[in-house]
């Protein structure tokens, strides 16, 4: 049975190439407060740096979940949000030393802090700032064998689920892409060496796509298969050897249903047995494949932006194509880069789907939508419903 591998949304974004973090619920930690003496008052000065020192302390620790996620592009705003409030990370703390030198107050404690609640508020901080930023969002259906053999999900022997996970931590951490979960979506390896012609690949993402469990919110989907091969042991040590292959697609949703990226790699790895070196060619051939499906992916996206996004109005519940469907396109005419249109039924309604450029965020095109449809709104328009690049507009 082939194997189907969805990658679901994710928010932390620890990486699998750092090394590991050891996780107590308590981590003890010294630090120092300073504060200057105002208005003759030390006891004031020194509960201000008492105050500099806690957060001192949960700043030491933050640092250290920081460090071990891979690259993280945020990291000052993260932990500014999580430094505002300091009286939640700390379970109890000890003042060792108080001193004053010069017009200053020193305070040294020994705090211990929360490290789970500390890593819950820098997810949930990375979150709030993935739903600020205009970033790509991309899925995958990745099919992973070894020797020919599809390898179900969750598989512990070779760790596959860590892989993928793998893939979207660095991803959103290193590179500010958010993968999101792709359902049961079909695995297709995809031929790109000129056999298959340009309308059959539209075609075929086209079919994927409309798989998704929300096709509006995927700007990206990566396609294809990692494979491991088994090549026996190595002639020069007592180690084994496994040949890892990727081929990978990367094709642009939201009505281009184009190929913008392919990443094929080929490489040996070795392990100390031979379930173990193929355990590595699969997690290696990811791990070596994140760079260059995220450079593909932003520098497409980037040139995208610039040049105005692409965005699809489909009008449901068409019956009137002179009046209800040519009012609308020439208003959007009016606001937006109209490219093409084309008639069609969906769920057994007759629908218009309309391909145009917006030169703004996703939110901007919602509102000039809006803008557009006002003229013919209380004629013509029952609601508007706006996800991701996809917009449907149902006709009264």
């Amino acid at each position: 049975m082939e194997n189907r591998l969805a990658i679901g949304t994710l928010v932390c974004v620890l990486s699998f190439i750092a090394p590991p973090v050891v996780h107590a619920e308590l981590i003890p930690v010294k630090a120092e407060g300073r504060s200057v003496i105002k208005g003759g008052s030390r006891n004031a000065c020194f509960e201000s740096a008492r105050v500099h020192a806690l957060r001192e302390a949960v700043e030491q620790v933050s640092d250290i979940e920081l460090r071990s996620r891979t690259k993280v592009t945020n990291a000052t705003d993260i932990k500014d949000r999580i430094l505002v409030e300091t009286r939640g990370y700390i379970s109890k703390y000890r003042v060792l030393e108080k001193n004053v030198v010069g017009d200053e107050c020193i305070v040294q404690v020994r705090a211990a802090i929360n490290d789970i609640k500390v890593r819950e508020a820098i997810d949930e901080a990375i979150a709030n700032l993935m739903e600020q930023l205009d970033i790509p969002a991309m899925g995958a259906t990745i099919r992973f064998t070894v020797d020919g053999r599809a390898i179900e999900p969750g598989n512990t022997d070779y760790d596959t689920q860590d892989a993928l996970d793998a893939l979207g931590e660095k991803l959103l951490g290193g590179y500010n892409i958010d993968l999101k979960d792709v359902g049961d979506a079909e695995i297709r390896f995809v031929d790109t060496s000129g056999k298959m012609s340009l309308k059959a690949r539209k075609q075929l993402i086209r079919d994927i796509a409309s798989q998704l469990p929300d096709e509006g919110n995927v700007d990206y989907l990566v396609m294809g298969e990692v494979r491991a091969k088994s090549a026996g042991r190595d002639s020069d040590s007592a180690s084994y050897l496994s040949i890892g292959t990727t081929n990978l697609r990367i094709a642009r949703l939201g009505g281009v249903n184009e190929f913008v990226g392919v990443i094929n790699d080929n490489r040996t790895v070795r392990g100390w047995t031979q379930a173990d070196a193929n355990r590595k060619a699969m997690r290696y051939s990811i791990e070596y494949s994140v760079d260059k499906i995220a450079h593909q992916i932003l520098k497409n996206f980037k040139k995208r932006t610039e040049a105005g996004q692409d965005f699809i109005v489909r009008l449901v519940g068409v019956k009137s194509n002179i009046r209800q469907v040519r009012p609308i396109k020439k208003s959007l005419k009016e606001t937006m880069q109209y490219q093409s249109g084309k008639s069609g039924r969906r769920d057994g309604k007759k629908i218009y789907s309309m391909n145009v450029r917006f030169n703004g965020t996703v939110s901007e095109f919602e509102e000039g939508l809006m803008d557009a449809l006002d003229p013919v709104v209380d004629r013509l328009v029952m609601d508007v419903e706006v996800s991701g690049n996809i917009a449907t507009v149902y006709l009264k």
